[in-house]
C-alpha cells in the first residue's frame, strides 16, 4: 500500500518548528511532532506502508493524516512534487505578511500617514519586488495581503500577483480604495483563481468625499462594493473613525 500528500500540501520547517505541513490553497500550517513527521515523510509515494520499517506508531500518525485529509492512497511510484518535499527556512514562523507594494495613491486622504498623494516614499522597482518575493518563498510564508498607498497604481500589479502565484503563496487579503475595482480587475482575480478578502475603504455616508480628498469617492466606493460582492469576492470595509462620523458608525 503506497500514499502521497495530495497536491496542495507541502512539508515545510522553520527555526524552533521544523515540522509542519502547510495547505498552498489557503497557506495554514498544520505542526506535527517527530513521530507525525516521519509518517508524512512515509507518505511520498514511494515507500510501501506495509514495510516493515513503518511501525506501528507511524500507521497510527498516518491514519490521522488520512482523516483530516491531507494524504491520498496512490500507486507505486507516483512520487511527490519536488516543490511538496521538506524545505527548512533559517527564520522563524510566520503564518503572513502585510505588504505595502506601493507608496503611491489616487486619493488625497486628510489622515493617511504615508503621504501618499505625494508619493513620499515612492515605490520599489519591479526587480526589487520580485526579490522580496523570492525572500518571502525562501522564508516558507504561506500568505499575503497587498495593501499601499493605492495598491493598484502599480503598473505591474498583475506581474507581482503572478510572481506570487508561481511561488505558491495565496494572496488572502487586498486593501484598495476602490477606484479601480473594474469588473475587468475581479475578472483578472477569478481567472487565476484567486480569491482575496477585498478590503475596501468606507468612512461614513455624506463624508466620505471629505475624508478621502475627491469628488465621488464614495460613490465611486459603494459601486465598487456592489461590484465586488456581485462577482463573488467577500468584501470588508475599512473605516477612518473620527469625531465626524462616530454617530454614522451604526
Amino acid at each position: 500500500m503506497y500514499a502521497r500528500l495530495k497536491d496542495q500540501y507541502v512539508l515545510r520547517g522553520w527555526k524552533g518548528l521544523p515540522y509542519g505541513i502547510m495547505d498552498t490553497q489557503n497557506g495554514a500550517t498544520m505542526f506535527l511532532d517527530g513521530i507525525g513527521f516521519q509518517a508524512a515523510g512515509f507518505c511520498d509515494g514511494l515507500t510501501d506502508l506495509n514495510s516493515p520499517l513503518v511501525l506501528q506508531i507511524h500507521r497510527k500518525a498516518i491514519e490521522k493524516l488520512r482523516q483530516v485529509g491531507v494524504i491520498e492512497d496512490c500507486a507505486a511510484g507516483q512520487e511527490l512534487d519536488s516543490f511538496q518535499k521538506h524545505r527548512k527556512s533559517e527564520g522563524h514562523f510566520v503564518s503572513s505578511i502585510h505588504w505595502s507594494i506601493t507608496g503611491k495613491c489616487n486619493m488625497n486622504c486628510r489622515h493617511c500617514f504615508l503621504s501618499a498623494p505625494e508619493a513620499k516614499y515612492g515605490e520599489l522597482s519591479t526587480a526589487e519586488c520580485l526579490s522580496m518575493i523570492d525572500q518571502i518563498a525562501l522564508a516558507n510564508i504561506g500568505k499575503v495581503s497587498l495593501t499601499g498607498g493605492e495598491p493598484l497604481v502599480r503598473e505591474d500589479f498583475w506581474q507581482l500577483v503572478d510572481a506570487l502565484l508561481a511561488k505558491r503563496i495565496v494572496i488572502h487579503q487586498i486593501y484598495t480604495n476602490g477606484l479601480l475595482v473594474t469588473d475587468d480587475f475581479l475578472q483578472e482575480l477569478a481567472s487565476r483563481q484567486v480569491n482575496p478578502t477585498i478590503f475596501l475603504s468606507l468612512d461614513c455616508i455624506g463624508g466620505h468625499d471629505w475624508m478621502r480628498g475627491i469628488q465621488g469617492a464614495e460613490e465611486a466606493v459603494i459601486k465598487a462594493i456592489r461590484r465586488t460582492r456581485k462577482h463573488g469576492f467577500s468584501v470588508a470595509i475599512e473605516t477612518a473613525l473620527h469625531k465626524g462620523n462616530l454617530h454614522q458608525l451604526i
